[in-house]
């Protein structure tokens, strides 16, 4: 006799269970420290790099492969990972948008953090193993609702091991480099919207917060000095974004209700809590030996050895598919990484390290013959000039047009102009600079639908060419003056 069915729990009681479960995790469990394990090439990597250093050599990808990487589907590759990092950048925003609003401490905003966020936002072959953050995971469940009926995840079959490590390590990177560059500024603008300072008033109010003792009665001070996070040991407060990511939401919400108010003669320009995609461009994407296994499995390459296997024999699948040792010489050797947009490359290359010449040995200025001194400027690229009174200059005009800035920013806006449906999506995209949910989800309502699409339409076009075009000139401008000198 078979038993009854049970009915099916209400979904409230289901989330209170969780929550429940969440709490005595947190609380209660003791927390078990795994011993990290240790690659052993990972390991002989390391000491190689200690006695080395790296130089980059810049090619075209076309120059790079031999006809066996015809192979490597790799603008089907840049596409998909391209579109994960662009939903990966939204979904981390999502997170920490409703976790800032509901007051709740966010986890360490790290490598694993994106990689996480890459990995719940694409699909894959294999099966994916959930997520112990119960506060990601509710934040991972309401992004996928806000996705459109229909909507196809990115794939990242083969591209989580090498692809995935890579990008998630890069955008830690762009977070705390955002965080560090901004974070003062961005409290100094508050002080002065919230508070009608002049200038003055908040820098000096700004570094009576910032100070590590402070003796005077300034309410305003103790109050900011209150809500400022305690400084960790041996970092800087801003080196961790997840530390002063409330606070940068409560300045979003000041500079977003002066908007509101068009009180300020110049209102404050708004900022993403975490930093996205900029545009629709291809990015750059690292590759290194994991990368390339993946890409191979994706080509369909029969003879490769099993992934432990793999790193050992990488050299000779790099060699085999690029024309690696064109750009080695004596002392540089190549490193087993490059970055590329599918365009353009970037070779990294090895060489050995010299010791550095002792700061107290005296400089001969006879022995250089000429001795130029260089000034970076702001109206001009620099001026340069020697004891001879004889001067050089690059204007930041002439520069801009010499490196074909200009030229390439016209043949942009031909090509939006002759495509209406494109001019359309980019004029009436809303912004995705909010402190509220309701903001971020109307913006990924009308992203996804047409993502792919636009980064598609990107990638036809030759935005990669115009970009190393731009890179190439930019380098001949630059060494013009010392060519003349």
């Amino acid at each position: 006799m078979r038993r009854p069915k049970k009915p099916p729990k209400d979904p409230q009681l289901r989330l209170q269970e969780q929550y429940l479960v969440y709490a005595r995790n947190k609380l209660f469990k003791e927390k078990k420290v795994k011993e990290k394990a240790v690659r052993e090439d990972v390991k002989e990597r390391a000491l190689t790099n200690a006695d080395s250093t790296f130089t980059v050599v810049k090619t075209t990808w076309r120059s790079l492969c031999r006809r066996a990487a015809r192979l490597l589907d790799l603008e089907t590759a840049l596409l998909e990972l391209n579109t994960t990092i662009a939903e990966a950048y939204l979904l981390a925003n999502v997170h920490v948008v409703r976790l800032c609003s509901a007051g709740i401490p966010l986890c360490a905003l790290n490598q694993t953090f994106f990689y996480r966020c890459l990995s719940a936002v694409s699909v894959s072959e294999k099966e994916k193993p959930e997520i112990d953050d119960f506060e990601l995971r509710m934040s991972i469940k309401l992004y996928r609702s806000w996705r459109p009926e229909g909507y196809v995840p990115p794939d990242s079959t083969h591209l989580a091991n090498g692809f995935h490590q890579q990008a998630s390590r890069q955008m830690a990177t762009n977070l705390r480099n955002s965080t560090v560059a901004n974070f003062y500024r961005r409290f100094k603008r508050y002080l002065k919207v919230r508070y009608s300072l002049d200038g003055k008033q908040a820098y000096e109010a700004l570094q009576s917060i910032r100070a590590i003792e402070y003796e005077g009665e300034d309410a305003l001070v103790k109050r900011y000095r209150d809500l400022l996070p305690p400084k960790p040991e041996k970092s800087r407060l801003e080196d961790h974004p997840e530390l002063v990511m409330p606070l940068q939401h409560l300045f979003l919400r000041t500079f977003e209700a002066a908007q509101a108010e068009k009180s300020a003669d110049r209102p404050p320009r708004l900022f993403s809590l975490v930093p996205t995609k900029q545009g629709f461009e291809c990015s750059h994407i690292k590759i290194c030996g994991s990368g390339l296994y993946g890409l191979l499995r994706r080509g369909g390459v029969k003879d490769l050895p099993s992934s432990k296997g793999f790193p050992g024999k990488a050299d000779a699948f790099w060699r085999r598919f690029f024309h690696i040792s064109k750009f080695e010489t004596a002392n540089r050797r190549f490193a087993g990484e490059i970055l590329t947009d599918g365009k353009g490359v970037s070779i990294v290359l090895r060489k050995p390290k010299v010791e550095a010449r002792g700061s107290g040995t005296p400089i001969d200025p006879d022995a250089f013959g000429e001795v130029w001194g260089l000034d970076p400027g702001r109206r001009e690229m620099f001026v340069a000039s020697n004891d001879a009174h004889k001067v050089q200059r690059v204007t930041t005009r002439q520069f801009y047009h010499d490196a074909k800035y200009r030229e390439s920013n016209a043949k942009i806006r031909v090509w939006q102009d002759r495509d209406p449906h494109i001019l359309e999506a980019i004029r009436n995209m809303p912004s995705k600079k909010h402190s509220h949910l309701e903001g971020l989800q109307a913006y990924v309502a009308y992203l996804l639908p047409m993502l792919e699409w636009l980064l598609r339409w990107h990638m036809h076009k030759a935005f990669r060419d115009l970009k190393f075009k731009r890179y190439v000139f930019a380098k001949r401008v630059l060494r013009r003056p010392s060519v003349r000198t």
